[in-house]
């Protein structure tokens, strides 16, 4: 079961961040994929996670009612739909560290 959450991951990671840049260096790739997964982490809400990010959900829990938005612009949380098991959900924060 942990693979379809890894094998998500890398295609988000290929999709979204390594086919819109054209690398011409290691270090190049090493810095933009360390850009990519910061932003996924902290900044990019998942459906997945009741929209929240992945370090709210490691922080806080997955049913953190009090994380708000300082912006206001955060979409609103659906119902949740049977039980969610964020250690599945959450990226590796470090990964690139």
């Amino acid at each position: 079961m942990d693979n379809i959450f890894v094998e998500r991951l890398w295609r988000t990671v290929k999709y979204e961040e390594v086919y819109l840049h054209d690398y011409q260096t290691p270090g190049e790739a090493y810095l933009g994929l360390k850009q990519d997964f910061a932003f996924y982490n902290t900044e990019r809400y998942h459906q997945a996670l009741n929209y929240q990010t992945p370090e709210e959900v490691y922080r806080f829990g997955l049913n953190a009612q009090s994380i708000t938005n300082p912006a206001g612009d955060r979409p609103e949380k659906p119902e949740e739909h049977g039980p969610q098991t964020p250690q599945n959900h959450l990226i590796f924060a470090q990964i690139l560290s």
